[in-house]
């Protein structure tokens, strides 16, 4: 929620109040392509580069929670750039990875960043963190500095 920032000027927001509020304000004008229609549905999607650089932890879950409740309640698609593979493996369930422009891998979020992946492309080592009491859950790793 922005409410408590509408009277403030921008130049005065933090970069994680800043960060807020221009997703408040692209979801409130998300690009519909002229002509595209899914169905009886227009396909409309939000474009988000980098929306949880600015922000602290809970910020980062709490928007990335919010941007997949409104997507999904108004059927809207959502392309995320993230750099974060945690928030990327928890939030995405598709992603790309390009190395120097090129697609190295594409596909469910899950099964393309794995470890080998990780080590490919970003040159760490990604050990899988086991979820709280063994559930199932999204894969989380811990990265190790760079070979």
């Amino acid at each position: 929620a922005v409410e408590h920032l509408q009277h403030r000027a921008l130049n005065t927001l933090s970069g994680g109040e800043k960060a807020r509020v221009h997703l408040a304000r692209a979801l409130a004008q998300v690009w519909e392509p002229v002509g595209g229609v899914a169905g009886d549905m227009p396909v409309r999607w939000l474009l988000l580069d980098e929306p949880t650089a600015a922000l602290d932890l809970q910020h980062q879950h709490r928007m990335l929670q919010l941007v997949r409740a409104w997507a999904t309640a108004q059927g809207v698609g959502v392309v995320a750039v993230l750099h974060d593979l945690n928030l990327a493996l928890r939030y995405g369930h598709r992603c790309v990875v390009l190395q120097g422009g090129q697609v190295v891998g594409s596909g469910a979020t899950a099964e393309v960043l794995t470890p080998f992946c990780i080590e490919k492309v970003w040159g760490v080592v990604a050990h899988p963190v086991a979820t709280q009491g063994g559930a199932p859950g999204p894969r989380q790793y811990l990265f190790d500095a760079p070979l």
